[in-house]
């Protein structure tokens, strides 16, 4: 089953370069080598660039606990203490299909 979850965090304001740069590094890590991931998309909120939110779709439960165990997931979240306001808040997102949904009609 496809699993389909946020991440969101806020950075301290004098910390933004390095979260930028950790969550740059983090994405690339992702996209070279988790094969489960089908998307990985890295957000900075426009208006409130202190916030950021990370879009992921995986194939499975296999494929996401992969991503967590593996070592640029452990970086990233030990290279972000210290320069998070808050911690993490985690969400998860069903697809609305067709088969899914009540008949329109």
């Amino acid at each position: 089953m496809t699993i389909i979850r946020t991440a969101g965090f806020r950075a301290r304001p004098e910390s933004l370069p390095q979260v930028e740069g950790a969550v740059a590094m983090l994405s690339a890590a992702v996209r070279a080598g988790e094969p489960g991931t089908r998307l990985f998309l890295p957000l900075q909120d426009k208006a409130d660039p202190v916030r950021f939110t990370l879009l992921m779709v995986f194939d499975d439960d296999a494929a996401e606990t992969a991503h967590n165990a593996a070592d640029w997931s452990k970086a990233f979240g030990a290279g972000l203490v210290g320069h998070l306001a808050g911690g993490f808040s985690f969400l998860e997102y069903l697809e609305v299909t067709p088969d899914r949904g009540a008949d329109p009609t």
